[in-house]
């Protein structure tokens, strides 16, 4: 595809997408602009992942977005949850374009096909998910409230639910011993990345393999 859609498309997607939050889930505009910076440094951090391991990070990433949101706003969960989840969505496709691209090379396809599959897997996947996941009940209605099941477990949003939930609480409801392998686990990522640019990428330990 041209160039110039990238250019266009981009703060084009990125305003719906903070409207779309505020419309829906009244995430405030103010805060919806300011996780877009965030969602692009974290989808270029995301990217460079699954190019050096094959692994995308992005339930990790999404928590930063959630609790950068939630330090500004903690009264309203869908502040921290909306821009986690614009964070995983856009950081995971654009990672993936990456393990996606060079197959569709090799069968033959060009960018310009592989942008309408992504199309054709919209429309197919957006009905899906209300028949396997959003079923009616009895009364016919759709509701969240039996999204989670024993069939679908929904561990991601679980997390992110969880996070929200401690976000509202607060860090001091946390184990001792999570804040511990919080602290230590960050001290740990500094050390190793401090060592790899001192030693121009000849320390042997990747920072985001640990991660």
């Amino acid at each position: 595809l041209p160039l110039w859609m990238s250019y266009v498309g981009v703060p084009l997607f990125g305003f719906l997408g903070v409207w779309v939050s505020n419309a829906f889930f009244g995430v405030p505009w103010l805060l919806g602009f300011l996780s877009l910076p965030l969602i692009i440094v974290l989808t270029v951090i995301c990217t460079n992942s699954m190019a050096l391991t094959s692994w995308t990070p992005t339930g990790s990433l999404a928590k930063i977005t959630q609790f950068t949101m939630g330090a500004i706003d903690r009264s309203n969960p869908a502040s921290n949850l909306i821009p986690a989840g614009m964070t995983a969505e856009v950081a995971s496709n654009a990672a993936n374009l990456l393990s996606d691209i060079k197959p569709g090379y090799m069968l033959g396809a060009k960018p310009r096909q592989q942008a309408i599959g992504i199309v054709a897997g919209a429309v197919a996947a957006t009905p899906l998910f209300f028949l396997l996941f959003l079923p009616p009940n009895k009364a016919g209605v759709r509701s969240t409230e039996t999204l989670v099941t024993d069939q679908f477990a929904m561990p991601a949003a679980l997390q992110w639910k969880g996070v929200a939930g401690l976000i509202a609480r607060g860090v001091s409801n946390l184990a001792p011993s999570a804040i511990v392998s919080m602290i230590v686990a960050a001290v740990a990522a500094l050390v190793f990345e401090i060592l790899r640019i001192r030693s121009k990428g000849r320390f042997p330990i990747s920072s985001v393999s640990m991660g």
